[in-house]
């Protein structure tokens, strides 16, 4: 599949099959990010894999508490327990460093639908509540902070594309508009 389609096809699962995904696939998916542009070529991110079930019973915990916090709709969150997790955390001492990190996350997502795999990206639990929580659960040390959540499984569900701003709407050349 070319690029474009990789794109167009990737969508955000919540609903994964109970099958693990195997390591040398995440380990895949982890150098994808790795190998994102950064600004400055400063690279400034950690990424941890949480395989653990007591652990990721903890992630997702944090989870649901922040969006409860935020007043969210309530969610079946039992894509945690099904996927394998990856928190990006970004060292904030660095100029742009969410940005790149965030540059490293889409990197993930689209090598996760070029092998076969559903994926989500959470920020929700990024309140400066679950931050802590992250950190002290992680061991997450200053000045790194985690910035997003990302699950990635074999998909359970095909969901239809969300609608798309009109390309007038968010496509300019030359000049704002």
């Amino acid at each position: 599949m070319d690029f474009q389609e990789l794109a167009l096809k990737r969508r955000s699962i919540r609903k994964f099959k109970e099958k693990e995904v195997p390591r040398d696939v995440l380990d895949g998916i982890l150098e994808a990010g790795r190998w994102a542009p950064s600004g400055l070529n400063l690279q400034p991110w950690k990424f941890i894999a949480v395989d653990d079930r007591q652990l990721k019973a903890r992630v997702r915990a944090v989870y649901d508490r922040a969006r409860d916090r935020m007043g969210l709709y309530k969610q079946d969150s039992s894509f945690i327990d099904r996927g394998s997790l990856v928190l990006a955390c970004c060292d904030s001492s660095k100029p742009v460093a969410e940005l790149s990190t965030m540059l490293a996350c889409e990197n993930m997502l689209l090598q996760a639908a070029d092998s076969g795999l559903g994926s989500l990206i959470m920020t929700a639990p990024m309140d400066g509540i679950g931050k802590r929580e992250f950190m002290e659960i992680l061991g997450i040390e200053s000045p790194f902070d985690p910035l997003a959540l990302l699950a990635f499984g074999y998909a359970d569900e095909d969901p239809e594309p969300k609608p798309r701003k009109d390309r007038g709407d968010v496509i300019s050349y030359n000049r704002f508009k």
